[in-house]
């Protein structure tokens, strides 16, 4: 077996559908590959393409009508509350503008369908997309990779016969642009959004002009020349350019808009010029070396690899096989796919990562903050990508001066405030109907991603980047809290548990409400995290004081978390039924996973509750979409129950899966990749709750198998191997000095260093050991035998 099979997505046949192809990308620049024979179809993003431009879309006066809103809820009048919300809170002009695919760079080589011994393929460990074919005795073979060093998409042709290669390459896009040849016989395509105020009339011929972007790509060539091509359709203008009895040809495609005012132009010449002294074989190690820096840092080991494609092997699982290494290269996929789509210095993942062809895709491709654009990020410390994560705390920053005004402008509260969707342009209002969009508590659940990128990296540094945005989060939440005229207790109104409708006794259904069970979450975990953060970094007995004292006293006052009549951990102040009791959002559960407000063993009694709130939407129907299965497969995790995680893990390889291995929500939304991969590591090793958990959820079906490279709270690098379901042995490599608390299923036997030094360690309760550790050492564990 090939070794690159460990980490290989093939296939036997071209893509037909753009779902079907496979994803290219440096963070900025995204690229679907079809592989396709005759015509090869590569689909193009960039990042900053969107729709529109800035909009002031706070309602001025909104305000004022907070307090009646919130009278209604506390007198129980949520339907007339959730009213008035669209009445008076929803942004002018409503809805979101959606991100815009770029454009197709297209080549065609006549002849090709007659091809035999298709294969395509992606190797995530290099990234690189694969084609290769025969025809009439010569072997064709295309290499494709977007690089970060280079910011270009590379195309390479080669076969194996002389002066073999016949090709016409040209750029399209069918709206707003236009393609052609520059006098140098580079493809060029330049274009200017439409921006007009309703997505549904986008480019009907009416409105103003959004961003300006350009696509140029040249044509290299081994063995013959470039000549423009003449296309019927745009008269006497070449569209394309033709090679012919080439040997090898090279396509450097380069694209930019001018969001951030620069000319489109200037950027692609300069990048095209920049790499035009690199021959392919350089370019394609600059991307190698990079793409691999941050890919080779976790291995993972649970089966070995299967030789079929993708889709077969799918199929399999979905009749009832067990593929334990495609589990594992889902794994690395998701990690593959964050690092795509998000690198430093470029914008966070939206819904499809970077990836869409539609211009008005589904739910606007837009950055979704009620689970979305957190999911999304959730794997990316425990899977060893740090940097990855980077964009999104530069985003939540960015997105601080919006949300002020939204703070001021709708609840007079100081601090900032978000809601549900936003987009380029940082919108931060309410944006659609009350019932999914009226939630003023994302830069909460945002506070949660940016403390775990301080928490695994243990850095002061980044510590003192996130504070201030933690502190604005948690100024608008000290602000927003509210005395309940009932029953005391500081809660949030008018809000919601999100999307997930509630019925009242006397039949009411609605979303908004007060103080609802994840509110108090978010809450505790970010007012807990500011008083941390202020003690670490000395303020909190200085300047900021007085503002500890008030997040110490609003966490006294905030209401405590509730079991309902069924057992289950209340979403809602009252117990209320849930209209849909299988819904796909479990916000409620957010305490347990991702945060850590409860835990298994300091919270018994609401972890319990936590197993039967999800049991009970997965009776009724719940996990159905990609993402949200996803997130069961982590709350699984964190209960320890690795079978029941396991299981999870198998419907969404079976029910939310495309055959390219994308996540299904449906449609492709990228999240249940990210938050699947999040699942499989939390089965491995868990640091949450002030403890280091060596296999906490080994599924039972997991027998052998090892991993290599995950990360740790603390700024820990854990490897863990593994024989007959029981731990053999660990490997730590930590970054600071610390005390460790261990707990593993199988008992410790001896700690060792790089030098074979024993280290003592105390065990505080059984297969409980706390160890003393050194940054830039190695400590070794190893077990008892059985």
């Amino acid at each position: 077996m090939d070794e690159g099979a460990t980490h290989t997505l093939w296939y036997d046949e071209p893509a037909d559908e753009w779902i079907d192809a496979l994803p290219l990308g440096n963070g900025r620049l995204g690229a679907m590959a079809y592989g396709g024979l005759e015509r090869e179809r590569i689909q193009c993003n960039e990042e900053t393409l969107w729709a529109g431009g800035h909009e002031e879309k706070v309602v001025e006066g909104a305000s004022e009508h907070g307090e009646e809103i919130r009278q209604l809820c506390f007198e129980g009048e949520y339907e007339e509350a959730q009213r008035r919300c669209n009445e008076h809170l929803q942004g002018e002009p409503p809805g979101i503008r959606p991100y815009l695919p770029f454009c197709d760079l297209l080549i065609e080589q006549p002849g090709h369908d007659e091809a035999t011994a298709y294969r395509r393929e992606l190797d995530l460990a290099d990234g690189c997309y694969r084609v290769e074919y025969d025809l009439e005795g010569t072997t064709y073979t295309r290499e494709y990779f977007v690089s970060a060093p280079d910011d270009v998409l590379v195309v390479r042709l080669e076969c194996d016969g002389p002066r073999s290669i016949d090709a016409s390459i040209r750029l399209d896009r069918d709206r707003c642009a236009r393609a052609g040849v520059d006098e140098e016989n580079r493809l060029l395509l330049r274009g200017q959004v439409i921006d007009v105020p309703n997505t549904a009339d986008m480019y009907q011929g009416s409105g103003g002009w959004g961003l300006r972007f350009e696509g140029r790509a040249a044509v290299r060539t081994s063995g013959a020349s470039v000549e423009p091509n003449v296309d019927d359709d745009w008269g006497q203008s070449p569209s394309a350019v033709t090679v012919t009895g080439a040997d090898a040809v090279t396509v450097v495609f380069a694209a930019a808009t001018d969001f951030d005012g620069d000319d489109p132009s200037d950027a692609t010449t300069a990048t095209l010029e920049a790499a035009a002294d690199r021959r392919y074989e350089e370019l394609k190690r600059r991307h190698v070396d990079d793409h691999r820096a941050l890919f080779d840092r976790v291995s993972l080991e649970l089966g070995d690899p299967v030789d079929a494609p993708i889709d077969e092997r799918l199929a399999a699982v979905r009749n009832g096989s067990r593929d334990p290494h495609l589990v594992q290269l889902y794994f690395q996929y998701g990690r593959y796919l964050l690092l795509a789509s998000s690198r430093p210095g470029t914008l966070p993942a939206n819904l499809q990562g970077i990836w869409n062809e539609e211009y008005d895709p589904p739910w606007h491709s837009c950055y979704t903050l009620d689970v979305n654009l957190e999911m999304n990020y959730w794997h990316a410390e425990v899977a060893n990508l740090a940097e990855c994560a980077e964009p999104l705390v530069a985003f939540v920053d960015s997105m601080r001066e919006s949300g002020r005004r939204t703070a001021r402008e709708y609840y007079d509260c100081d601090g900032f405030a978000a809601h549900v969707d936003t987009d380029l342009w940082r919108t931060t209002v309410q944006t659609v109907d009350a019932r999914w969009g009226h939630w003023p508590m994302a830069p909460a659940w945002l506070c949660r991603n940016l403390w775990d990128h301080y928490a695994f990296s243990g850095d002061r540094t980044d510590l003192e980047t996130i504070y201030p945005i933690l502190k604005d989060a948690a100024r608008f939440l000290l602000d927003f809290l509210v005395e309940h005229p009932d029953r005391g207790w500081l809660v949030t109104a008018p809000s919601a548990s999100p999307e997930n409708q509630f019925r009242t006794p006397d039949g009411q259904e609605a979303t908004v409400c007060e103080g609802p069970t994840m509110d108090v979450q978010l809450a505790t975990d970010l007012f807990t995290h500011c008083i941390e953060a202020a003690t670490e970094l000395g303020v909190a007995d200085g300047a900021d004081e007085s503002f500890v004292a008030d997040l110490s006293d609003a966490l006294e006052r905030l209401p405590p978390m509730q079991i309902g009549e069924h057992g289950q951990l209340q979403e809602w102040l009252e117990d209320y039924e849930a209209v849909d009791p299988g819904h796909r959002h479990v916000s409620h559960l957010f305490g347990f996973y991702p945060a850590d407000v409860i835990t298994r063993r300091d919270d018994p009694a609401l972890a319990d509750a936590v197993r039967t709130s999800l049991e009970r939407r997965l009776e009724h129907g719940g996990g159905h979409t990609g993402w949200s299965c996803a997130w069961t497969i982590a709350l699984f995790a964190r209960l320890e129950d690795g079978d029941r995680a396991l299981e999870a893990v198998r419907k969404l390889l079976s029910e939310s899966t495309y055959d390219s291995l994308l996540d299904s929500h449906p449609p492709f939304q990228i999240d249940g990749n990210f938050g699947g991969a999040a699942g499989i590591a939390e089965l491995l090793l868990q640091s949450h709750g002030d403890e280091l958990r060596l296999l906490p959820a080994l599924p039972e079906a997991w027998t052998d198998g090892s991993v290599e490279g995950l990360r740790a709270r603390g700024g820990l690098e854990v490897d863990l191997r593994w024989t007959d379901g029981r731990l053999e042995s660990a490997v730590l490599r930590p970054e600071h000095e610390s005390e460790i608390r261990i707990r593993t299923r199988t008992p410790i036997e001896r700690i060792t260093t790089e030098s074979s030094q024993r280290v003592p360690f105390a065990s505080p309760e059984p297969n409980v050991v706390s160890v003393s550790v050194e940054p830039d050492r190695t400590y070794a564990i190893e077990t008892e035998s059985e």
